[in-house]
């Protein structure tokens, strides 16, 4: 009996032996690593800002006036809004100083011509004319020769004139040596 445990031994590492033999070895597996599953949270969607189109206003020019037919010279500007496929076109007009402006009475008051070519003069036109008009008119009006409809416009603002303070100058009262002028400012008793 003695030898018998002995036995038992070797009876037990022949059979680890042989399942290891039938078997294989066992590979060595790693550690399983843990699975965090993805979770989804929802990111809330920027805001976007509401924006509205500004409202366009137009002005309707005197009844004695036409369109400014004139093609835009090469200084044109064109944007575009994306939001209403619209088209603004805004002229690049000359500078003040190389437009040629007369002043006339129409007030029936002495002097305002004057005070109004000095106040042009103030704001940057060199070439005003101060002059005295056949007929005493109630409201100033700025007249145009034919393609300079935008620079009445501007010299219109300039005074603080409504919008459709403008025309053609082939409307305006009669101005005795008027000569050659792109704009005429046929003063009114509005601003006398």
């Amino acid at each position: 009996m003695k030898h018998q445990w002995v036995a038992y031994v070797i009876v037990a590492i022949l059979s680890i032996g042989a399942g290891v033999a039938i078997a294989g070895l066992p590979d060595s597996v790693p550690q399983s690593e843990t699975i965090i599953p993805p979770t989804t949270t929802e990111a809330p969607l920027p805001t976007v800002p509401t924006t509205t189109t500004p409202a366009v206003t137009t002005t309707e020019a005197p009844a004695d006036t036409e369109p400014d037919n004139t093609e835009p010279d090469d200084t044109t500007t064109t944007t575009e809004d994306d939001a209403d496929d619209t088209t603004t076109t805004i002229e690049a007009l000359e500078p003040r100083a190389d437009v040629v402006v007369a002043v006339a009475n129409g007030s029936g008051r002495a002097g305002v011509a004057v005070a109004t070519a000095d106040e042009l003069v103030g704001l940057g036109y060199a070439e005003v004319a101060a002059l005295t008009g056949n007929e005493v008119v109630d409201q100033t009006i700025v007249y145009f020769v034919e393609g300079n409809v935008g620079l009445a416009e501007r010299l219109a603002a300039d005074l603080g004139l409504a919008p459709g303070a403008v025309a053609l100058i082939d409307g305006a009262p009669a101005v005795p040596e008027l000569g050659i002028v792109q704009l005429l400012v046929y003063v009114g008793t509005d601003q006398a």
